[in-house]
């Protein structure tokens, strides 16, 4: 990245002879005077930064504690690893160790409960909602048997639906034969003879 850098040089005036630069001055003891100020400024604006990016990792660690939340989980953690000191960034992170396995253990129960319902009730709507229950799950094993189950869902969920529409091909197909049928009737029922006239 690019960066401006500020440099300011004395010299003595027999160094560049057409210099138009005051003489006779302390520019030295000015420049650090200024040098200074900014560093001091930039520090202070420095630990400022630092004391919002903690107020913040309090804020969000402790609404985790409170509320565990996949999405105050995630706040909580990207606001402390945010921290540029290491071991406070590992204090806080260590802060949201134990939430984080309830949450585990929350989202597993309601995934594997969603699984349940839609094993019973294999429609497309509980099969998507077990489906992003399942996605958010960090435990690997406990996932993957999960997905597996799911996809026993949805081979269900294709299976009824080509059952479906082969019923709908076939009552289709029936409806057809009837029209015909029927219309076949009333044009045997109806019929009537055409007279012929003969001219004598």
């Amino acid at each position: 990245s690019y960066r401006a850098i500020d440099v300011r040089a004395t010299f003595d005036l027999n160094v560049i002879n057409e210099s138009s630069k005051y003489t006779n001055t302390n520019a030295l003891d000015k420049i650090i005077l200024y040098e200074t100020d900014k560093a001091e400024q930039a520090n202070y604006e420095r630990q400022n930064k630092e004391k919002v990016i903690i107020n913040d990792a309090t804020y969000y660690t402790n609404q985790f504690i409170i509320n565990t939340t996949r999405d105050n989980y995630k706040l909580a953690i990207e606001a402390s690893n945010k921290i540029s000191d290491y071991n406070l960034k590992n204090e806080y992170l260590q802060k949201t160790l134990l939430p984080k396995k309830i949450l585990d253990k929350s989202e597993e129960i309601s995934a594997k409960d969603a699984v349940k319902w839609a094993l019973k009730n294999p429609e497309y709507v509980w099969y998507k909602d077990a489906q992003e229950k399942v996605r958010v799950l960090d435990n690997v094993s406990a996932k993957k048997r999960l997905l597996e189950k799911l996809l026993v869902v949805e081979n269900t969920i294709k299976k009824e639906e080509l059952n479906h529409e082969k019923r709908n091909y076939f009552l289709g197909g029936l409806l057809i034969f009837i029209v015909v049928i029927l219309g076949h009737y009333v044009y045997r029922t109806y019929r009537k003879d055409p007279k012929v006239e003969f001219n004598q």
